[in-house]
């Protein structure tokens, strides 16, 4: 649907399509919709301007807009600012680039990187725009600032501000990815809880393959990462009982470099998937080696699935 025919709808019918109450709708969702479709073509809103429209807190406008955005992704044509709920992303990806699966996993990553950096942007403008109001031009369009107060200011309000960003950004990147790779795992016919599933431990890893055709049953550890694997992928490998592999969106070919990977199969890991892009730039004394059981260390994230299913069916040979 669109904003358009949302709000054309009946109460009853948008309660019903929605699944919300008569005094949220009514107070939250109604509201967030009919400022939605007051917005002219081209112009998006953030969830501060919103909630300043309304009269309600930037909270409760988020809570509309994943009320809104389930049934509706037209909602990103008209925000900025705005993240999603995890499961509201992950239907998003797969509309525009089909059901996510081995041939796909870096464009879903890629596509989900994008949305969340459109979000982020008008944060930054929105803080730059009230911490600096005095230094902006008459059109509002530069900034004449003297370095001192420059200075004060990146020391100060900024740092904290870009802290709390990245912070939660890193949580929220984290949750989409590790969703991604569940969604490729049961769309490649794998059965949650049975075959595989999230550890519950930070220990464990994230992610565990179950093979249960051998006695006793073997369980195969996924430390996931985001971007870059820095020292977090190095302890999370550290800190999994074996056997265990690394998977990641990583960027940075260098992280991999040999010194790197002697520390990383030092861990015991089978495997660390990469994107095929960050692969073919990793250094080939790197990329030649070969894990404990002579196989091939560094791996493709397209290999992923078809390398879980094979210890789902035999244990660890599936690595050798």
């Amino acid at each position: 649907m669109t904003i358009a025919a949302l709000t054309a709808l009946s109460d009853q019918e948008l309660r019903r399509k929605l699944g919300v109450s008569q005094k949220r709708l009514a107070g939250l969702v109604r509201p967030v919709l009919d400022a939605l479709k007051r917005t002219p073509e081209g112009v998006t809103l953030t969830p501060d301007t919103l909630a300043a429209e309304i009269g309600c807190t930037t909270k409760q406008v988020n809570d509309a807009l994943a009320d809104i955005v389930a049934v509706d992704f037209s909602v990103f044509d008209k925000t900025s600012g705005y993240l999603p709920s995890t499961a509201a992303m992950i239907e998003l990806l797969e509309r525009r680039l089909g059901p996510i699966d081995s041939s796909n996993l870096s464009a879903a990553n890629g596509l989900c990187t994008s949305i969340v950096e459109a979000a982020v942007l008008p944060r930054y403008e929105s803080f730059i725009r009230r911490e600096l109001a005095k230094y902006l031009d008459a059109a509002g369009a530069s900034l004449t600032i003297p370095i001192s107060d420059l200075l004060e200011h990146l020391r100060g309000n900024y740092r904290e501000f870009v802290k709390a960003q990245d912070n939660g950004l890193v949580a929220r990147a984290g949750g989409y990815n590790e969703a991604i790779f569940r969604r490729l795992m049961v769309n490649g016919q794998l059965v949650e809880g049975t075959d595989f599933g999230k550890t519950g431990t930070k220990s464990h890893g994230d992610f565990a393959f179950y093979c249960r055709t051998l006695t006793p049953q073997r369980t195969l550890y996924a430390e996931v990462k985001s971007y870059g694997a820095r020292e977090r992928l190095l302890r999370g490998l550290q800190d999994a009982p074996a056997p265990k592999i690394g998977v990641g969106f990583f960027t940075e070919p260098s992280e991999f470099n040999p010194r790197r990977t002697q520390d990383y199969l030092d861990t015991q890991a089978l495997a660390i998937y990469v994107p095929q892009s960050t692969l073919e730039q990793i250094a080939p004394a790197a990329l030649a080696r070969v894990n404990g059981r002579n196989a091939a260390f560094y791996r493709p994230l397209e290999q992923l699935l078809p390398d879980a299913k094979d210890f789902i069916r035999r244990g660890e040979d599936a690595y050798s």
